[in-house]
C-alpha cells in the first residue's frame, strides 16, 4: 500500500523521504507506521500527526493513498 508523507516543519530524520510516496504493508496502524520509520519513542511522542486533514491517533489504521503530515511542537525560549 502507498501513502504520502509530508514534513512541513523542521523535522529531519535520516532515511525518511520527505513529501514523497512511501510503500508500507496493508492494515498497518499509524503507530506501527511511525515505528517502521525508525523514529524513537521520544520522537513519536512529540509528533502531532494529521491524516487526510484530521488529527490522528496512533491506533488509526492507514489506507491506500492516505496523506500523512507530521508536525513538530514549537520550541521556544
Amino acid at each position: 500500500m502507498k501513502v504520502m508523507i509530508k514534513f512541513p516543519g523542521p523535522l529531519i530524520h535520516e532515511g525518511i523521504a520527505y513529501d514523497e510516496i512511501v510503500e508500507t504493508k496493508d492494515n498497518i496502524t499509524l503507530g506501527e507506521f511511525l515505528e517502521s520509520l525508525n523514529l524513537n519513542d521520544e520522537e513519536i511522542k512529540d509528533l502531532v500527526v494529521i491524516v487526510n486533514g484530521k488529527l490522528a491517533k496512533k491506533k488509526l489504521i492507514l489506507k491506500e493513498g492516505d496523506e500523512i503530515i507530521f508536525l513538530t511542537p514549537l520550541r521556544g525560549g
